[in-house]
């Protein structure tokens, strides 16, 4: 026979009710948890914010999707690409916890993605096609400023030109990991 502590049977109440709670958060939904915030006036602004921060991020990130193949031809292996930002739609809408920041929604506003069309090569451009889908080394464009100190950091620099005012990188085929091969990859390359 199995002899049970008082002990243990109150920390499998404890686990027990926890497990419960659990089950509560996570089954409110966004509304639920937006009414919980409302009861004091910085969770509602908070929100507010939140929204509008969202909100314009998604006019941002739609227009950088629409992109026009500037009338230039590059020089050398240069590649001009989009310059579209990083995708957040994946993730949802932001759930506003207590280390919520609005700065963050601004950030990824001007967050140039990895992944860009290329619109425009150079004559010397040996891999790089017009219309290819391609990922870009970012690091290539960080750099240490004040090295050795106490005020040193990392600055990310993307070679972003406004050609017939629209904005796009301009890069060197070396600064691309690689392609990527979606449906229409092949076709052009037979082109």
């Amino acid at each position: 026979m199995q002899t049970i502590k008082k002990g243990e049977v109150m920390n499998d109440i404890k686990a027990n009710e926890l497990e419960k709670k659990k089950v509560e958060i996570l089954s409110k939904s966004l509304n639920d948890i937006k009414e919980e915030f409302k009861a004091t006036d910085m969770g509602e602004q908070l929100i507010m914010s939140a929204d509008e921060s969202f909100e314009e991020y998604k006019k941002e990130y739609e227009k950088s999707r629409n992109y026009k193949i500037p009338k230039i031809e590059p020089i050398g292996a240069t590649v001009i690409t989009s310059n579209m930002i990083s995708n957040i739609m994946d993730y949802g809408k932001f759930l506003i916890g207590e280390d919520f920041s609005v700065d963050l929604v601004k950030q990824f506003k001007s967050a140039t993605s990895d992944t860009q069309i290329v619109l425009a090569v150079g004559p010397n451009c040996r891999q790089a096609k017009v219309g290819d889908k391609v990922s870009i080394r970012l690091t290539d464009f960080t750099r240490r400023i004040n090295p050795n100190t106490v005020n040193s950091q990392e600055v990310t620099e993307i070679p972003i030109e406004e050609i017939d005012g629209e904005l796009y990188l301009t890069i060197h085929e070396n600064n691309m990991r690689f392609i990527y091969q979606d449906e229409g990859y092949f076709e052009r390359r037979k082109e």
